[in-house]
């Protein structure tokens, strides 16, 4: 009856609840697993929970009554035509349409206290409490199978529940915050507790900003020639993070060698899922033979370590990353994916049957960009750099008899040993004098 919304058969005031447990109207509703079930008490606890669940979210009056407006609104234009296709009676007919509109209006507002009744007769139940539950923007808070969260930090969930039934709080922090504990009616640090309400509640989810920064990975090392290493920084959460206190280092005695941001201003954030690219220039402290790379954080009097990792003797025709991303495990790449996931089509040497061009990493860039480039055969091999008006500004030979992945970095200088303007320019690679692959490059100066 309750999915007719009263219209047909039971009326508003139907106990269902006798009926599926106890037979109800002429002993025919009895239902043998339900009862069964409910002589568990933790089922019964959740069945009679699920009802206050409801009514205090999907099944709200106010709720209910938003989608009949729409629908009323929606369906109203339709009925005279109705009426006209299948001969009813004009007057009759209209008024039985806003009639039965009318049972279904009372029977959302009323159909809710109703069950609420037949749930305490049923189950002797000693009445409802008020649960008042505020939340700021740090976290959601799930109420047994509600997920409350509130955008206005001081606006305050309010919700009916039975007397000495228990309910569930969990405490879920959004990315970058952590949990700090319950106050209100209620004190406790763990983000998971349990109650059986005798009185109403007010109680205060606390969220703050984590201190910690978290989820920041040194993702992949290569290197590229005795004054250059390039090191990819990869944010695996799902938000901004900002590195006014992150360090980098490589030296295990000095955590907080170098500001990050201070290597490479571009370095200053760090959005969700990005992978950021760092070219090192230091021929005497970060060479190919392996060594500590650290990015370390202050927070309070503390120095955390963020990440850390001892890599492995390099050679420049192949990286060293974590594979998956973010994970444990570390691996050689004979492909490099500096700027990328060290999973995409870039890391798959089983994607490149023929000579080409791989997307160079940082782009855009500020001080230089290494381009990747995969040959595979013998033949004579020309990078090329021109601007957009067709002007050759670099050139690279590379090595005959060569096969796999070399690397070219370029600095923003031109033939003319000065640095090139800030614009669009053409990466292109020739073999035996033909061009055979371009790629689009940002100079930012």
């Amino acid at each position: 009856m309750d999915t007719s919304f009263g219209l047909h058969g039971y009326p508003v005031d139907y106990d269902m609840i006798n009926h599926v447990i106890n037979g109800g109207i002429n002993n025919k509703g009895p239902h043998p697993i339900l009862i069964k079930l409910l002589a568990n008490d933790r089922f019964k606890s959740k069945f009679i929970n699920w009802f206050m669940d409801r009514f205090n979210s999907d099944f709200h009056y106010e709720i209910l009554k938003g989608i009949l407006d729409t629908m009323v609104t929606q369906l109203s234009p339709y009925i005279p035509e109705h009426r006209s296709r299948w001969g009813m009676n004009e007057v009759y007919d209209w008024l039985s349409w806003k009639y039965n509109i009318n049972i279904i209006y009372n029977f959302i507002e009323q159909r809710q206290e109703y069950i609420i009744e037949h749930l305490i007769n049923e189950f002797d139940i000693d009445g409802l409490v008020n649960i008042d539950i505020s939340i700021n923007n740090g976290g959601i808070v799930q109420l047994n199978t509600l997920k409350i969260e509130n955008v206005d930090s001081q606006s305050i969930w309010s919700g009916k529940y039975f007397k000495s039934i228990d309910i569930s709080l969990h405490a879920i922090p959004n990315d970058g915050y952590v949990f700090d504990g319950w106050e209100g009616d209620i004190a406790s640090i763990s983000d998971s507790v349990n109650l059986s309400p005798i009185t109403n509640l007010f109680i205060n989810a606390k969220f703050s900003p984590s201190k910690v920064i978290r989820d920041i990975y040194i993702n992949e090392i290569q290197y590229l020639n005795d004054n250059n290493i390039a090191i990819e920084v990869f944010n695996a959460s799902s938000h901004t993070v900002f590195t006014d206190d992150l360090y980098f280092t490589d030296n295990q005695n000095i955590l907080l060698k170098n500001k990050l941001a201070a290597l490479d201003s571009t370095f200053s954030q760090i959005k969700p899922n990005e992978y950021k690219v760092l070219n090192i220039s230091n021929k005497n402290t970060l060479n190919q033979n392996g060594k500590y790379l650290a990015i370390a954080q202050i927070s309070g009097n503390d120095t955390i370590i963020v990440d850390s990792v001892l890599y492995p003797i390099l050679s420049g025709n192949i990286s060293y990353g974590r594979y998956p991303d973010a994970s444990n495990n570390w691996k050689y790449l004979p492909y490099p994916t500096l700027g990328h996931s060290n999973d995409s089509i870039v890391g798959n040497s089983a994607n490149y049957t023929r000579s080409s061009l791989i997307r160079n990493y940082p782009n855009p860039f500020a001080i230089s960009t290494i381009i990747p480039v995969f040959i595979s055969d013998d033949s004579s091999y020309e990078v090329k750099i021109f601007d957009v008006n067709g002007i050759n500004i670099k050139n690279y030979s590379i090595t005959s008899n060569f096969n796999g992945v070399t690397t070219i970095i370029w600095d923003g200088i031109g033939l003319n040993n000065k640095f090139v303007s800030s614009g669009i320019y053409f990466c292109t690679l020739f073999r035996n004098d033909k061009l055979i692959d371009t790629i689009k490059m940002l100079f930012l100066k």
